[in-house]
């Protein structure tokens, strides 16, 4: 009834771990600049959305387009394109900002798109912070070139919340129809969603789409107001 001796079976998982380890951040993260891919993106909103920030009570949701990446990859070969995403993902990750309620966050979500979120207190702070990455993402970037370094630019398209209180993925798709504004302004710059248009402009349409289903379905019934000159009694039209 006295124990003479123990046995210990010790088994090393640490490759297991590694393997475990490797599988998530892949789920994650960008493969060539280490950021934050869409999954792990929608994640850090969804939670951000959910808390309140002390100390920042605006979230501006940014979404970057690096202007002409094609002709980049054209003229100069995919791995300098490659070296360029990496220096810039590089010049915005060095651009964020801790606050008490949680970091800003730059995320890769696929070419030469990138998200940035990013916390502020007031909407002047929150073009004071996109013109700042686009000034950023100015400066020249030496990538080994015969040529010399290379001067690239971004449209920005962004949304504030709780001022646009739309969910995360709708933010995201108000902060895309921004930049594509931004790109068709002449790039080079910046375009805050405006909600309050878009909600005119989505009524607008709604109206446009209820008057062709009641004119295919033949439903308004058209009556004629005459136009009379008063002085010679006569019908002018109608």
């Amino acid at each position: 009834g006295t124990v003479k001796n123990h046995v210990v079976a010790v088994s090393d998982i640490t490759l297991a771990r590694q393997h475990v380890e490797q599988l998530q951040r892949q789920a994650h993260y960008d493969a060539l600049t280490g950021l934050p891919n869409r999954v792990h993106l929608s994640q850090q909103l969804q939670a951000a959305l959910a808390s309140k920030s002390a100390g920042a009570s605006l979230l501006t949701v940014c979404y970057l387009d690096v202007d002409h990446f094609k002709a980049i990859n054209e003229r100069h070969g995919v791995e300098a394109g490659d070296r360029l995403l990496v220096e810039l993902a590089d010049r915005m990750r060095r651009s964020l900002r801790s606050w008490a309620g949680g970091d800003d966050l730059v995320a890769r979500i696929g070419g030469d798109e990138f998200v940035l979120l990013l916390r502020t207190a007031t909407l002047a702070e929150s073009r004071h912070a996109v013109e700042r990455v686009l000034r950023q993402i100015a400066q020249p970037c030496s990538l080994g070139l015969p040529g010399g370094a290379v001067s690239v630019t971004a449209s920005i398209g962004a949304t504030v919340y709780p001022i646009d209180g739309a969910d995360a993925d709708t933010l995201l798709r108000h902060a895309d129809h921004a930049m594509q504004g931004a790109k068709q302004a002449g790039r080079n710059g910046h375009l805050f969603f405006d909600a309050e248009h878009d909600r005119r402009a989505e009524a607008r349409f709604v109206a446009l789409g209820r008057l062709q289903e009641a004119l295919d379905r033949e439903e308004f019934c058209l009556h004629f107001q005459p136009k009379v000159d008063m002085r010679l009694g006569r019908v002018l039209g109608v």
